[in-house]
């Protein structure tokens, strides 16, 4: 089983969308894209292969991340009861991603939202290689 770097994986994260899934071949280290078929077509050659052998995982989807979730503990780690406040109010509506990072432009702390998101995606991308046990290299910067 190929040694793989974490930031690679959370390169893949950050790239996940509702309609992308991807692969990881343990045996190469090399990620595969396949879309789930409502936007684009399959790759109906590269789903066999997946399918068919043992040496692809698929990386955590959206739907595992739970972006929301993410966001929420950011707002509650807000110390300042105001901020605090304010971004817990965008959680709550339609439109709440959006909502959220306007909100974090108009109170300047973007920077500090992504770079609490980057430690949760390199803590989801460590446990993923822990589950399926493999072997990886490298550390949250």
């Amino acid at each position: 089983m190929k040694t793989i770097s974490l930031e690679k994986i959370v390169q893949k994260l950050e790239e996940t969308s509702d309609a992308d899934y991807f692969y990881l071949n343990t045996v190469t280290g090399e990620f595969e894209w396949m879309s789930n078929g409502e936007y684009m077509e399959a790759d109906e050659e590269l789903a066999e292969r997946i399918e068919m052998s043992d040496d692809y995982v698929r990386l955590p989807t959206q739907y595992d991340i739970h972006e929301y979730l993410i966001m929420r503990d950011f707002a509650e780690s807000i110390e300042d009861d105001n901020i605090r406040e304010k971004l817990c109010r965008t959680l709550t509506g339609s439109r709440v991603h959006r909502r959220f990072k306007d909100e974090l432009i108009f109170l300047g702390i973007r920077e500090e939202y992504y770079a609490f998101r980057n430690t949760v995606y390199w803590d989801i991308a460590e446990e993923w290689c822990k589950d399926h046990k493999i072997p990886y290299i490298g550390t949250e910067v």
